[in-house]
């Protein structure tokens, strides 16, 4: 920055006008007389004032100079002061932003790039000549530049730092960074940004380490749980073969045996959640259901009371049931945690809507929240702002991940989580899901029977590796009067339905088991059948719940899927649902 100095030429410049207008004051009045200064000299009546009157004017003057000198010397020494500062201050900024190992960027008010400082230029996003110059919309993918602008915004409108993070792709291979953004001079926008890959690496390591680790401190109760469900099922199956010819009794012994297999499910659905990350595998699901399902099994035993307040007409949420169930049951553990004397745990469950100005800057938008609030002694307040971050804890043997598992679910769908607490009248959280409204379900698996979709003369390629699997679904589809053909992996369901086409009996609906160990899957089989142009349906299933391919089937050639364990129901109603379409 350049800044005026007042120099020695400049105070003698100053000197030399003063003089000048000194000398125009004192002769004016002397040379405003006819005749000039010897008539005044001659005539006495007038010399005594003119020379008092010069006298004063003189006094006058060089007082002013005087006065001006001293006034001048005293700002030139503040300015000199002042110059000094700013030169140092300078300097200091200058060495801060040399020491800075972050990339910084700096943005005028229309979001263009004016200026940047990083050392390494080769791990840019892109190079200086194509980002100086030009709009962050220009540059930036359009997510990446939607969410700066809006942080900027928010920026503007609060006067506070933003921070959030975001990836991008650099050379085929994901990179993660941190931003944050601060006001800088005059509408200039000062952006700080941390390459953190290395840290989420790590982060990420920690977190699958600690669902195993969660997953030991749960296997011995699911293991105690799974062999009291297998011991009912084999048990009221073997009543059936023994009451054989009460056909009554035989029907009431195996439907109890179906629902201890379906609550089996349930169980496998919670152990899933601790062991699987990535993708949310999403469908529109009754959130009470969940929440309650998730509540009561962490609860089983305990002395911890359970109360719920749900509103009516709650809206349907997209989302991983098994994620956000591991979300439920983390806080509802911790909550129970709080109690150790027992206690009221109390859930609530309404919509509500948020406005762009909400505290967990969210989208604005309809929401479905659900509190979960406890009676313990409640959190310190300098801990609240803190309780997500990695590895932070109070508890002894704590590791400080469970709350950020759950920060990190809620937000890869699209939500967020608030706490409220005060010291001695407990906790509350608060997880707020992006409503779908009152849409029923896409999940073909769970949608009611088509009875009146025939199946008669169907033809049906079923494809498993497990020959019970295949044995089932045959038997059930046969029932049915369609014409199935079983084969145990990928390429021989290619060979049979290349056959069946060229024989002129084209295949209508291929069921495949999505991983075929030592062969190919279903996902490839039907991509290579896919390509062929015969018109066919397909479905997928799997045992694999966390799959991501279950999560977006239809980009993979499927027109439905169903998870593993499923009931003879389920299979009917996915398979009327498809050929109804």
């Amino acid at each position: 920055m350049r800044v005026f100095k007042i120099t020695d030429q400049a105070r003698a410049d100053s000197v030399v006008v003063l003089i000048i207008l000194c000398n125009a004051i004192f002769c004016s009045p002397l040379y405003a007389y006819p005749g000039g200064l010897p008539v005044i000299i001659q005539n006495e009546r007038y010399l005594i004032p003119v020379l008092t009157f010069i006298f004063l004017s003189a006094v006058t003057m060089i007082s002013i100079i005087i006065y001006l000198s001293v006034k001048l010397k005293k700002n030139s020494n503040k300015l000199k002061i002042a110059n000094d500062k700013l030169a140092q201050s300078e300097e200091n900024n200058r060495e801060l932003i040399n020491a800075n190992p972050d990339m910084l960027f700096i943005l005028d008010s229309g979001y263009n790039f004016v200026d940047y400082k990083y050392e390494n230029e080769s791990e840019l996003y892109a190079s200086p000549s194509e980002f100086i110059g030009k709009n962050i919309t220009q540059v930036l993918p359009a997510d990446v530049a939607e969410l700066t602008i809006r942080k900027i915004e928010l920026l503007n409108k609060s006067g506070l730092m933003q921070s959030y993070e975001y990836d991008l792709d650099q050379g085929g291979e994901k990179q993660f960074y941190e931003s944050r953004i601060i006001k800088f001079g005059k509408g200039k926008i000062l952006i700080i940004i941390r390459n953190i890959s290395a840290r989420k690496k790590r982060d990420d390591e920690t977190i699958r380490s600690h669902k195993l680790e969660s997953l030991g401190i749960f296997a011995g109760g699911i293991a105690h749980d799974f062999n009291n469900i297998l011991s009912a099922i084999v048990g009221y199956i073997s009543l059936a073969r023994k009451k054989i010819n009460n056909k009554e009794k035989v029907f009431t012994l195996l439907e109890k045996a179906e629902k201890e297999g379906m609550r089996a499910r349930k169980l496998t659905e919670q152990l899933l959640a601790f062991s699987k990350g990535g993708t949310p595998v999403k469908q529109i699901t009754d959130i009470a259901e969940v929440v309650k399902e998730s509540a009561e099994f962490i609860m089983s035993g305990s002395k911890t009371a359970l109360e719920y307040k749900t509103e009516d007409n709650i809206s349907k949420v997209d989302i991983d049931r098994g994620q956000v169930g591991q979300v439920i049951q983390n806080i509802i553990l911790n909550a129970s945690q709080a109690m150790p004397s027992g206690g009221v745990i109390t859930i609530s469950i309404r919509n509500v809507s948020l406005d762009e100005n909400n505290e967990m800057f969210i989208p604005e938008g309809d929401y479905v929240a659900v509190s979960i609030k406890d009676e313990g002694d409640g959190i310190e307040s300098k801990n609240i702002k803190r309780i997500f971050d990695p590895y932070f804890t109070t508890k002894n043997g704590g590791n400080g991940l469970g709350l950020t598992i759950c920060h990190t679910i809620i937000k890869t769908h699209g939500g967020g989580i608030d706490v409220r607490s005060e010291i001695g009248h407990g906790s509350e959280f608060i997880l707020y899901l992006p409503s779908y409204g009152e849409t029923e379900s896409e999940n073909e698996n769970i949608a009611p029977p088509d009875d009146f979709i025939n199946l008669r003369n169907l033809s049906v390629l079923i494809m498993d590796d497990e020959p019970q699997l295949r044995y089932i679904m045959k038997e059930l589809l046969k029932d049915e009067g369609a014409k199935i053909y079983t084969v145990t992996e990928g390429s021989e369901a290619i060979d049979l339905f290349e056959k069946m086409e060229a024989e002129g009996k084209p295949v209508d609906l291929i069921i495949a088991d999505l991983t075929i160990p030592g062969g190919m899957g279903g996902m490839e089989a039907v991509r290579i059948m896919r390509e062929q142009g015969v018109p066919f349906r397909a479905i997928v299933i799997s045992g694999y719940s966390n799959d991501p391919v279950l999560s977006d089937y239809k980009n993979y050639g499927f027109d439905a899927f169903i998870a593993k364990p499923f009931s003879l129901e389920d299979l009917l109603s996915v398979v009327r649902r498809v050929m109804e379409r």
